[in-house]
């Protein structure tokens, strides 16, 4: 406890977060005079948040609150399933896995996502996995995978059109697990493959547009930095370790 409102109040540089301190502050001052154990269990899982990098809390209690809905019934969804992971790769076009790619049971596309050849890319959505909030949403995928952790800006949560069909969280824990195996912030790709594997029974996977940011993705046409984060070349081998245990079931198409 301590040390989460030490690193909230040290933070606290704002109006808005000043805000917050008002009224949660005042919402731990009711509670203590009234004795109510749920708000003061609220006022908690606040600053453990915040501590987390989640200052807009309310976001992620709503997506924790939608992501729980029948979880277990939403990842037996691919249980015995192919699932193809499209991922967002220039080099993808130069391919024409579509028709393989709308084979699957399962098709998952990653943030943007927009399809712009469907001989490379087929034209088959299912499961929509992305990191980011955009205006425009893909059609006809049964559900959302919400992927990043952070909730730190409006870019990071999804809106209502996104949440129509309901949500998987990605959650704090499994990032954390998953950054601390490859020693930088996991991609979005990353993330879902890692999401799959810890909580779903499926078939096989199979990863399509994945070459790691050899070449730029294929919706800006840029070569992706990183931003200081991520590291592409562990991924790279950390995802061939992956794909060389049998076990696993995962395969990369390049």
């Amino acid at each position: 406890m301590k040390k989460y409102s030490r690193t909230f109040f040290r933070n606290a540089s704002n109006p808005v977060k000043i805000f917050y301190i008002f009224i949660n502050s005042s919402f731990l001052l009711f509670s203590l005079l009234t004795f109510n154990a749920g708000t003061i269990s609220y006022f908690f899982n606040f600053l453990k948040c915040h501590y987390n990098r989640c200052p807009h809390h309310v976001y992620r209690y709503r997506a924790n609150k939608i992501s729980q809905i029948n979880f277990e019934n939403k990842c037996d969804f691919f249980e015995n399933k192919r699932i193809a992971i499209i991922g967002n790769a220039s080099s993808l076009l130069s391919k024409g896995y579509g028709d393989l790619i709308n084979d699957y049971d399962v098709v998952i596309r990653i943030n943007r996502a927009n399809i712009v050849d469907e001989v490379a890319q087929g034209n088959k959505t299912t499961v929509w996995a992305t990191s980011f909030k955009y205006e425009t949403t893909l059609d006809g995928y049964e559900f959302l995978v919400w992927l990043t952790p952070f909730f730190h800006s409006r870019r990071c949560y999804p809106s209502k059109e996104m949440l129509q069909n309901g949500l998987l969280l990605y959650s704090f824990d499994e990032w954390k697990s998953l950054g601390d195996s490859i020693g930088a912030y996991p991609t979005s790709g990353l993330m879902i493959l890692d999401f799959l594997m810890g909580n779903t029974k499926y078939k096989n996977i199979s990863l399509f547009g994945f070459d790691f940011f050899k070449t730029p993705n294929h919706y800006e046409n840029k070569i992706f930095d990183g931003h200081k984060f991520h590291d592409f070349n562990r991924e790279e081998v950390y995802v061939s370790e992956i794909v060389k245990n049998k076990k696993n079931r995962v395969e990369l198409y390049v």
